[in-house]
């Protein structure tokens, strides 16, 4: 790992290095090299782990959101958007969603990672599709992808199906 990515990851959220961390990361998250992508990614272990307030770093979020390095981070970034971000979830949610299932999706035979993410992921996808009743176009974006999620079988037993709106 690039000494670089590895300090900027460490010290984002500290008052000395943060601003000059969240430039590096973000540098990073938006970068083509998916490896230095994934390393500025697991910044998101660091938020859930310090229990760190999201809305002080929502570009970073959305960033990682789209970022080709976040399926690798995947199960970090569904632990912290599923159990420790409050407030409206960002509408790059829905990338990120997308690339977890398609990372879920190419596991062969499963494993554990596979099943966790998979099983985690329609209580993200189904919260951004609640908390967007009045943005048609979010909301279009959340079913298209529970649609996606249909057809591949992940699911399809959560509560929040039959409460859908067509």
């Amino acid at each position: 790992m690039p000494i670089i990515i590895d300090v900027a990851t460490r010290y984002f959220h500290s008052e000395a290095l943060g601003d000059w961390s969240k430039k590096v990361l973000l540098a990073q998250l938006t970068s083509e090299n998916e490896e230095f992508a994934d390393q500025a990614g697991s910044f998101i272990w660091t938020l859930r782990r310090e229990n760190l307030d999201g809305s002080d770093y929502s570009d970073l979020i959305v960033a990682y959101c789209k970022s080709k390095g976040s399926s690798k981070n995947v199960d970090y970034g569904i632990d912290y958007f599923t159990d420790k971000f409050e407030g409206l979830l960002p509408d790059s949610i829905i990338d990120f969603c997308q690339n977890a299932m398609n990372y879920g999706l190419s596991k062969e035979q499963g494993g554990i990672d596979h099943n966790r993410t998979l099983y985690d992921l329609p209580e993200l996808v189904f919260r951004y599709y609640r908390e967007n009743k009045t943005r048609s176009s979010q909301r279009q974006r959340a079913l298209k992808l529970i649609d996606e999620m249909c057809k591949h079988g992940i699911g399809i037993h959560h509560k929040d199906f039959r409460e859908i709106e067509r």
